[in-house]
């Protein structure tokens, strides 16, 4: 693949100039995308933060959908069968460090808001597919939204770890169209939806929903026209910095979960600050 590096700071003129160009000699172009609570002298702190700061980072990371589609009404200017990837090659949380830890290794810890942000980011690339071909967070181990902090010999798996863990049903899936009728909730300036959704067909007929209650007080009745018996896990915690620690590695990690639908459909009710995702089998 030939894979042009694109746009991180919310250049339109950039990507134009670029794929007017050079659309035949790319098969892809990046884009990085980074959730910074603060500046860039003080992004915020990974814990012990309050619900305002929990709001704006959820629509921080929320404002990706926004990027990706000011990028694809540029690339389909130039490409309208949409030959070319979009590629988001870099994204996910950036604080700051770790106190004690070497500012140069970007080491933060991970908590229940980051599995929001990795879910609701998740849910954008579902919908988004036609045109983002692969995404890639960062990073693995150790570095800002990592999947896994280890230290020595210890090792531990972040709530951002068992979001992915938990979206694997959507591996190979085909993404459905849904309309979403949600109530909305402020803190301070920032104002987002109660809930968000994501609905698939599996790769094996089944039908798979991912559903994000990003109110960090109330809870979310969600009402469906999906039928069936869903199984799968639910991810929520006490506290909105919940997080894993080396002594304390399974403080925050998902349930197991399952509902039926009734006559009209799949009724759940969804605890404050809540990624869920269950799938049922294809109907005969």
């Amino acid at each position: 693949l030939r894979i042009a590096s694109g746009d991180g700071t919310g250049n339109d003129h950039l990507i134009d100039v670029l794929m007017e160009r050079s659309i035949g000699q790319m098969d892809a172009l990046t884009l990085h995308y980074y959730t910074i609570p603060g500046n860039w002298s003080k992004k915020g702190s990974a814990t012990g933060f309050d619900a305002g700061e929990w709001a704006h980072t959820l629509k921080l990371a929320r404002g990706i959908e926004g990027r990706i589609e000011a990028i694809e009404t540029v690339m389909d200017k130039h490409d309208p069968k949409r030959r070319i990837g979009l590629f988001i090659d870099e994204w996910g949380t950036w604080y700051d460090t770790e106190p004690g830890t070497n500012p140069g290794f970007l080491y933060q810890q991970n908590t229940l808001r980051d599995a929001l942000v990795a879910a609701l980011t998740l849910d954008v690339f579902h919908r988004h597919t036609d045109r983002v071909r692969m995404t890639s967070i960062a990073q693995m181990v150790n570095v800002l939204q990592a999947m896994v902090l280890a230290d020595g010999p210890r090792m531990l798996l972040t709530p951002t770890y068992h979001v992915y863990d938990m979206y694997k049903p959507f591996k190979g899936a085909t993404p459905l169209k849904t309309t979403l009728g949600t109530t909305r909730w402020h803190r301070g300036d920032d104002e987002l939806p109660a809930v968000d959704a994501s609905v698939a067909r599996g790769a094996d007929g089944s039908t798979v929903l991912a559903l994000v209650n990003l109110d960090p007080e109330r809870p979310a009745h969600v009402r469906t026209n999906l039928k069936g018996e869903f199984r799968g896990s639910i991810l929520t915690a006490a506290a909105m910095d919940a997080h894993n620690t080396f002594d304390r590695p399974h403080a925050i990690e998902p349930a197991p979960f399952s509902a039926r639908s009734g006559p009209e459909g799949l009724t759940l009710e969804l605890p404050p600050k809540t990624v869920l995702v269950v799938s049922a089998p294809a109907r005969p």
